[in-house]
């Protein structure tokens, strides 16, 4: 199957601003036609083994977000709303 993509809009700002209240009520607010799929960062790291190499589990919530975003594609999303502090 070739890769698909789809549109992502990502709310990102500093701790504690509202970005995942805001994007989860823009994802409800939503028309259910719109194929929209929902990431909140600071879910997907709430939970994340110790490494070194890794401090602050970056790498890891980026791996772990590519691969929920190519789920949303495969089954059919065309638009992604991501939440949560962006850090390099």
């Amino acid at each position: 199957m070739p890769y698909r993509s789809a549109l992502i809009l990502w709310v990102c700002g500093a701790a504690a601003t509202g970005k995942s209240v805001t994007a989860w009520h823009a994802f409800k607010a939503a028309n259910a036609s719109q194929a929209l799929g929902y990431i909140d960062v600071d879910q997907v790291g709430m939970l994340y083994p110790d490494d070194e190499a890794d401090e602050c589990g970056y790498t890891l919530k980026n791996d772990a977000i590519t691969a929920i975003a190519r789920n949303f594609i495969e089954a059919g999303a065309r638009r992604l709303l991501v939440s949560g502090v962006v850090d390099s």
